[in-house]
């Protein structure tokens, strides 16, 4: 039999479990209703490369960039990027519109010995910038402990011919999307490495009109929400006075940035020149009611470039793309970032 006092000593021992065990319950559901929300996870800035029957892709986290270099059942006029996307995966770019069918996204098109590769009537004979399947190759950097810098790559060769077919020249190209190089931004480099055919004797004219060269033709939300273009502080009109009117522009200048509302929400996009180029960027810009266009060219139409048979021409730039508004100072700066950064140093100094 239990005494009276051994009773009471177990039941006050329960009872002081319960209310211990009632506040700390009371504890644990007020830090539940005081916390914060599980936070989505954050999209991977690991570099992801896929290729497919007429295209190959490059993620990194949301940013996309999709190059799109068709079959040789339905060859393309010239292989270029139709989806280059902020960093919150928002496509800036205008593919065949109406009233330029031969404008594709981001593309590089020029004349060589007087063959034009830019427009694409076949009544005008056009060039076709051949692509080689077989050439194509892709890689990829991931970011590390020491470096927040990611980096998916694409390269392939492309051989130029007139409309008869004739081999006219050789193209290296390749097409790298960054991330963590430009704070918030993605950034896409552009390097195109021309070289006379092997069996060329002569030499081969680089030439063109006066915006022939790297285009980006840019979502038609830019041109509705009236974009406009700025240069860098250093930026001059060509000697000559060539074509400035007041929507249509050529800038020599390091850089130059096109702010706008894509789709309702501002946007910033900037084209880099790289100082190792053969010449100095002559930018290209239009801002009409009808289109929001930018080039970078080198003035080929007044100063073709003549390769002799032994002689290479390299085009490199870059185009980096923010969501939101960047001033002069915002965009300097990422330019210089860019032109530092050890993957950029080695490319040029290889």
């Amino acid at each position: 039999m239990i005494s009276f006092s051994a009773f009471r000593r177990k039941s006050l021992k329960t009872a002081a479990f319960a209310a211990a065990f009632s506040i700390a319950a009371a504890f644990t559901a007020d830090a539940l209703l005081c916390a914060e929300p599980a936070k989505a996870q954050a999209p991977s800035k690991i570099p992801v490369v896929q290729t497919a029957t007429d295209v190959a892709t490059i993620t990194i986290g949301d940013a996309q960039l999709r190059f799109r270099h068709g079959t040789p059942e339905k060859p393309l006029f010239k292989p270029y990027v139709d989806i280059l996307t902020t960093p919150a995966g928002r496509n800036i770019l205008q593919d065949a519109p109406r009233d330029h069918i031969h404008h594709h996204g981001l593309m590089f098109a020029i004349k060589i010995d007087g063959v034009n590769f830019w427009e694409e009537f076949r009544n005008g004979k056009p060039g076709r910038e051949t692509f080689l399947r077989e050439s194509l190759t892709t890689a990829t950097a991931d970011p590390t402990p020491t470096t927040a810098a990611a980096r998916g790559e694409l390269g392939c060769r492309l051989e130029w011919r007139d409309f008869s077919g004739k081999h006219l020249a050789n193209e290296t190209r390749t097409i790298a999307l960054r991330a963590g190089v430009v704070p918030d931004a993605t950034l896409t480099e552009w390097t195109s490495e021309f070289s006379p055919t092997p069996e060329r004797k002569k030499v081969t004219t680089l030439g063109g009109n006066f915006y022939h060269g790297l285009g980006l033709r840019f979502d038609q939300s830019l041109t509705k929400s009236k974009a406009r273009f700025f240069a860098a502080p250093d930026a001059k009109k060509p000697e000559d006075g060539l074509y400035d009117r007041v929507a249509e522009k050529l800038t020599e200048t390091r850089w130059i940035a096109c702010v706008g509302e894509l789709h309702g929400k501002p946007v910033t996009v900037a084209m880099f020149d790289c100082p190792k180029n053969h010449r100095p960027m002559l930018a290209y810009s239009c801002a009409n009611k009808h289109m929001t266009y930018l080039s970078a060219t080198t003035n080929l139409w007044r100063q073709p470039l003549k390769l002799q048979p032994s002689e290479k021409a390299v085009f490199r730039y870059a185009v980096c793309i923010w969501e939101g508004t960047k001033n002069t100072e915002e965009i300097e700066q990422a330019h210089g970032l860019w032109l530092k950064s050890k993957k950029h140093q080695e490319v040029v100094t290889k």
